[in-house]
């Protein structure tokens, strides 16, 4: 998976209607169904919300740490499901 890391100091809402957090992810629902929980790094992961930049291969994690967000940027991370 293509992973983007962001943050946003005010923390918006997710598809379900609750604010993010950290072991949330964006998934693409018609390849990551929202709920599935996986892996990444060791980090466990749920798959809450979707994005209109998210599509096949991709999803967005979010970092509480602007800096580390920026540092993270985009890489390629492995999701066992």
């Amino acid at each position: 998976m293509v992973a983007t890391f962001y943050c946003l100091k005010s923390p918006p809402n997710m598809a379900d209607g609750n604010p993010v957090h950290h072991g949330a992810i964006a998934v693409y629902p018609p390849q990551i169904k929202l709920g599935t929980v996986g892996i990444i790094d060791g980090h466990h992961v749920k798959a809450e919300d979707t994005g209109s930049d998210i599509t096949w291969g991709r999803i967005d994690i979010w970092e509480p740490n602007c800096h580390q967000a920026i540092l993270d940027g985009v890489e390629k991370k492995l999701l066992y499901v």
